[in-house]
């Protein structure tokens, strides 16, 4: 449990450092994430932060949700709602979701 707070902080750490988002910005990003998946009655319960070697960052949201085409819907509208909010129109930036069932989760937690 310990070196998993550990790798979540160092991936934080790296996600702030790339996108160069303030605390409330982050904030805003998450919200937007959650607010897809409360739109479509599936609920959020973790997410990660992604950052590539090439600059690119993301927060992968998981979800209680196994229905691809409802997941693939809600990362092309996460996408859009990103691309279309002026805070991040310069960042390169974006989110998607990872569809799970309770038993992984129990299994990660």
């Amino acid at each position: 449990m310990e070196r998993e707070v550990m790798n979540r902080t160092q991936a934080l750490d790296r996600f702030v450092e790339v996108t160069r988002l303030s605390t409330a910005e982050i904030s805003t990003l998450t919200r937007a994430v959650v607010n897809v998946a409360k739109k479509h009655d599936v609920l959020a319960v973790s997410h990660d932060y992604y950052t590539g070697s090439d600059g690119d960052a993301g927060i992968i949201c998981d979800i209680f949700c196994e229905d691809a085409d409802l997941i693939s819907d809600m990362d092309i509208e996460v996408a859009t709602e990103l691309a279309m909010n002026e805070m991040f129109a310069d960042k390169n930036i974006t989110a998607w979701f990872r569809g799970r069932n309770r038993q992984e989760i129990k299994e990660t937690l």
